[in-house]
């Protein structure tokens, strides 16, 4: 009889959070050895940032952890048997686009009383989790309740609208598209009106 290489009959499956950071793993499949031992394993990791599908350097077991490489790009695994007769490769479906993880917190560094605003200073997150940070949210209640609608790209802001001799506890939290990071410390500013 002449022989051939294993012949996959069901694709390798990937699991796992698409996140960065995250642990990604495959099955092998289901395979017919084709009247040969399977004798060999082999697994890649392949990712598509949008113009083909290109290896992925170290990746060769059955687990992938996703890194900052990978946010908004798709992966795949690759399983490969072998016989004596020779071998054969399966692919999985794609995962869906990478996602960052959230930013870590920003810091509050000062806030500006003045009628019926609050102007804020703050920096950056030490970590945007992978992705561009895409906005902040604020709190006018120590975290509570969050405007997500606010515009913010940069430091300072202005909050408006507010009501004098209110006071409000600030707290701010860095968005991108893995979602929102955990809130920062509170900062307290009170608005007034400067008698005529």
């Amino acid at each position: 009889p002449v022989y051939s290489g294993p012949a996959n009959t069901t694709a390798p499956v990937v699991s796992g959070s698409e996140i960065n950071g995250q642990v990604l793993s495959t099955t092998d499949g289901s395979w017919s050895d084709n009247g040969q031992t399977i004798t060999g394993t082999t697994y890649k990791w392949q990712r598509n940032l949008g113009s083909g599908w290109s290896d992925i350097s170290s990746a060769a077991s059955s687990t992938y952890t996703l890194n900052a490489n990978d946010v908004g790009a798709t992966v795949r695994s690759v399983v490969s048997k072998t016989n004596s007769a020779g071998t054969s490769v399966a692919f999985s479906s794609a995962t869906s686009t990478i996602l960052p993880l959230a930013p870590s917190d920003p810091t509050l560094s000062s806030v500006t009383a003045g009628d019926g605003q609050l102007t804020v200073s703050f920096s950056a997150p030490s970590s945007n989790g992978g992705g561009m940070i895409a906005g902040y949210h604020y709190s006018l209640d120590a975290g509570a309740t969050w405007v997500t609608n606010a515009s913010i790209s940069s430091s300072p802001f202005v909050i408006s609208g507010l009501q004098n001799g209110t006071m409000y506890t600030l707290a701010l939290r860095a968005v991108n598209a893995g979602g929102f990071g955990i809130s920062s410390g509170t900062i307290a500013g009170t608005p007034f009106s400067i008698p005529l």
